[in-house]
């Protein structure tokens, strides 16, 4: 990515199908931070609070992003269905490798992105970590 402004996702992220805690603790996590990240316009915020958020939300991303990939993966390469989860995939992985803008309402519109793919995710895919979890 070097040369494109994109900082890469954290490294941390865990196989496809796993969380690194009791699943419904890392939604509930997951939720707080995307509330956090909602309420953005509703108050005053300095920047860095704002990098420390979309830095977060990042993380949240990084570990729901295999899990979703994973999805993906089951369904019909070349179909519309396939085609449609890869390119928002893809879209959201291309977001969160973003740095964050360099005004203040630059980073709000960019954390409030941020937490809306996040959402995405979690809405649509927290029945595959449910999945992951009553595997083990």
């Amino acid at each position: 990515m070097a040369g494109t402004g994109a900082t890469p996702l954290p490294r941390t992220t865990p196989e496809p199908g796993t969380v690194p805690e009791g699943e419904g603790r890392a939604i509930a996590r997951w939720q707080r931070t995307i509330d956090r990240a909602r309420q953005v316009g509703s108050g005053t915020r300095t920047r860095d609070e704002l990098a420390e958020l979309a830095a977060t939300l990042r993380a949240h991303i990084g570990e729901l992003l295999p899990v979703a990939r994973s999805g993906a993966d089951r369904l019909w390469r070349g179909g519309t269905d396939w085609y449609r989860l890869t390119a928002r995939l893809d879209s959201i992985q291309r977001h969160a490798g973003e740095e964050l803008g360099d005004g203040v309402l630059a980073a709000h519109v960019q954390v409030r992105l941020l937490a809306l793919d996040c959402q995405w995710l979690l809405e649509r895919h927290a029945s595959d970590l449910t999945g992951a979890e009553s595997a083990r």
